[in-house]
């Protein structure tokens, strides 16, 4: 009997350790988990991404999300910070407006953009709501701070946040912003998240998660900058 329940409650604890390592994996580093309604612009993709409310009916995300796929696929889940909140509300995709000039699947640099046309609009309240499009003033120097809200995976599908640090790109690419990775760093499901800017009790989208990028034993994560982009967003919006 008491070989059994010592067995038992040690498995449990291995259990809940494996998947305590796994679920860190894939949550925003470092970030704090959010509130409801903290980030009301924030949306779930059903492929694992995570996307940005522009308006009613239009989400921004990252184009290697999108590559490939097929508007039927893919569904806008928003009103949430985890997945399965009673608050929430579930939206298919009518079209997909992927960047012309993004190659070409797992790429990762400053052309990494994708607009989502929705069949439903999203009804606004104080857990859904838009995100401003910033301007190129928006975007922090070297050295200052902007925030990242994401999912951070299929698994899990757990908002959470994380001031982040700007930092020089690797490379010339003129239509990123580039961020630190320590002593927080976006993760694999947080791909076409919102990096923003907050001015008094407005926010500002300054980039789309694009992913990680390395050159010898330097790693930063790259953002796809939305101001360079913006002629080609509000073609849809």
């Amino acid at each position: 009997g008491r070989m059994k329940l010592c067995i038992a409650t040690l498995v449990c604890l291995v259990a809940g350790i494996f998947a305590a390592s796994i679920e860190e994996e894939w949550r925003v580093s470092g970030g704090q988990r959010a509130r409801l309604g903290q980030f009301p612009f924030t949306a779930y993709l059903s492929m694992g991404c995570t996307g940005s409310i522009l308006n009613s009916n239009t989400i921004l995300t990252a184009a290697h999300c999108t590559y490939g796929k097929s508007a039927g696929s893919i569904s806008v889940t928003v009103g949430l910070i985890r997945r399965g909140d009673s608050s929430s509300s579930t939206h298919r995709v009518r079209s997909i407006h992927q960047n012309p000039r993004y190659c070409c699947g797992r790429s990762v640099n400053g052309e990494d953009i994708s607009l989502l046309k929705l069949s439903t609009p999203i009804k606004f309240d104080s857990y859904r709501q838009a995100i401003n499009l910033g301007s190129a003033s928006d975007v922090p120097q070297v050295g200052s701070r902007a925030t990242f809200a994401g999912f951070g995976g299929p698994r899990y599908g757990e908002l959470a946040w994380a001031q982040l640090t700007v930092t020089t790109c690797i490379g010339r690419d003129s239509k990123a912003v580039c961020l630190n990775r320590t002593p927080a760093s976006t993760e694999g499901g947080d791909s076409g998240g919102p990096l923003f800017v907050q001015r008094g009790s407005q926010f500002f989208q300054i980039g789309v998660n694009s992913g990680a990028i390395s050159s010898g034993s330097r790693r930063i994560t790259m953002q796809s900058r939305v101001d360079k982009h913006v002629a080609y967003i509000r073609q849809y919006m």
